[in-house]
């Protein structure tokens, strides 16, 4: 168990073992919960990944699965060193071999030798945290790069240096108008209801905020990703100024990044609220705020990985400037 872990309950230690004892399995880990006060991305990317792994309702016993492919590996294969209960000889004999993605590493060796895995949705521990924007930006970049590395196929087709660039800028222009414009956003009343009404507003506020940076002159653009009085993160914000320079002009409008953060707004939200049962208020659109910001790191650092994925022996500025940003996650 990590250090910055907590067992759920007196007796979770008992009831993790019980798929060793009794099942056949060599190794087990359990589903993770928010602590209180944890950030909403903190709290939707935990429901995420337990959706992922299809344990937000009942355990499962994970194997080598018939068909093998990137996402059926790591779904049969996904131990957590959040915490993970496994026999003192068999770690002994496969040990850890990686410092980062070492679970995953270790549960895809133990299934491809043939043993099994047990992941428990009725056990859980506690542990999240709340990070900026530059942190969800380098942890991507190196996510994609191990699993890339451990599971064949996870990045594929092309990702050219300049179109990358040009749905990272689109996005962080579009999202800095959608914050401008939420954080004027007043609620009329009805819990529900009103989640409702935001999640309309919200899709009708990016279609909008989309259209005003497609006619913007180079220079309003310019201007408005040089502006720092809507995001809270500098760091990040020097990223942004990094990558643009690398174009050295204007960047064209492309808006895939800006539709996969709208349906996170909009759907993945919805699902989350629904399964939460969280009441929506004023509160909670400060929390989409916040959300949407780091949500532009969280994607330009998808993108910037797999362009540094695909682009290893190639030398770019963008290739550089991924590699430094992965260091020290």
């Amino acid at each position: 168990m990590t250090q910055d872990a907590c067992p759920s309950g007196p007796y979770w230690l008992r009831r993790m073992l019980r798929p060793i004892l009794h099942q056949g399995v060599t190794a087990v880990s359990c589903r993770e919960e928010p602590r209180p006060g944890c950030d909403l991305l903190g709290r939707v990317s935990i429901f995420i990944h337990n959706r992922y792994m299809g344990v937000l309702h009942s355990d499962r016993m994970m194997q080598m699965p018939d068909k093998v492919s990137a996402e059926t590996l790591r779904k049969n294969a996904q131990l957590s060193d959040l915490a993970c209960l496994i026999r003192k000889d068999v770690f002994n004999q496969y040990r850890y071999r990686r410092n980062f993605a070492e679970d995953l590493d270790f549960g895809l060796r133990l299934i491809r030798d043939g043993h099994r895995l047990a992941l428990l949705s009725g056990v859980h521990v506690i542990h999240s945290h709340t990070r900026p924007a530059i942190y969800h930006f380098k942890r991507a970049i190196v996510d994609v790069n191990a699993l890339n590395e451990m599971l064949p196929g996870y990045v594929g087709g092309s990702c050219p240096e300049r179109y990358t660039i040009n749905r990272t800028m689109t996005a962080y222009c579009v999202i800095k108008l959608y914050v401008q414009a939420a954080r004027k956003y007043r609620l009329v009343g009805g819990d529900r209801d009103e989640w409702d009404c935001f999640r309309q507003w919200t899709i009708r506020e990016i279609n909008s905020d989309l259209t005003a940076v497609r006619r913007m002159r180079p220079k309003e653009r310019k201007k408005l990703i040089e502006s720092d009085h809507v995001f809270s993160d500098a760091d990040y914000h020097k990223v942004i100024l990094e990558m643009l320079n690398i174009l050295k002009g204007d960047f064209a409008v492309e808006a895939t990044t800006v539709n996969e953060i709208a349906h996170y707004l909009v759907n993945i939200l919805d699902d989350y609220f629904a399964c939460a049962e969280e009441p929506f208020s004023a509160s909670t659109v400060d929390e989409i705020c916040i959300l949407a910001e780091k949500l532009t790191g969280l994607f330009a650092g998808n993108l910037v990985g797999t362009y540094l994925a695909l682009n290893k022996r190639k030398v770019s500025k963008l290739g550089q400037l991924a590699q430094r940003y992965a260091q020290g996650v």
